[in-house]
């Protein structure tokens, strides 16, 4: 007994599958790109390691040279930077300079521009109580 394909009911199938595609391309292509000097931290760590994760700390880097550095840090445009943290989380500070950097590579955060940071209910706090975590003298907006 011989079993013959009909091309006919493959055909559905393909249209099927080929318009199954074609609108989740159109459903991620319509996403909104983030506006322009958008940095979202991806990690708690706190470094400056080319690990693929953007921390609090490269992205304060990142902002401040305007440029990434370290290529972890995705952002967009040159305007006033605006940095991201994730929702609900505790980025902790843990690199100490005992005060004596002032690039934000340990220590504190320094910041050299204006800077919104969207906070989302995160908490940054600094191991050990050293120094401040921004310097109060930097110019700074929390949201």
């Amino acid at each position: 007994m011989r079993f013959v394909r009909s091309r006919r009911k493959q055909f559905p199938i393909i249209i099927l599958i080929t318009g199954f595609l074609s609108v989740a391309w159109g459903a991620a292509a319509a996403q909104e790109a983030p506006p322009d000097g958008h940095i979202t931290v991806t990690t708690t760590k706190d470094g400056t390691s080319s690990d693929g994760f953007c921390s609090l700390r490269e992205a304060v880097i990142t902002a401040n040279k305007d440029q990434d550095s370290t290529k972890d840090c995705v952002f967009t445009g040159d305007e006033a930077y605006t940095i991201e943290l994730a929702p609900d989380t505790e980025y902790v500070l843990t690199k100490d300079d005992n005060g004596n950097e002032d690039a934000s590579s340990s220590g504190d955060l320094d910041i050299y521009g204006d800077l919104t940071i969207i906070g989302n209910g995160a908490t940054i706090t600094a191991k050990n109580g050293y120094r401040n975590r921004f310097p109060p003298d930097m110019g700074l907006i929390l949201i």
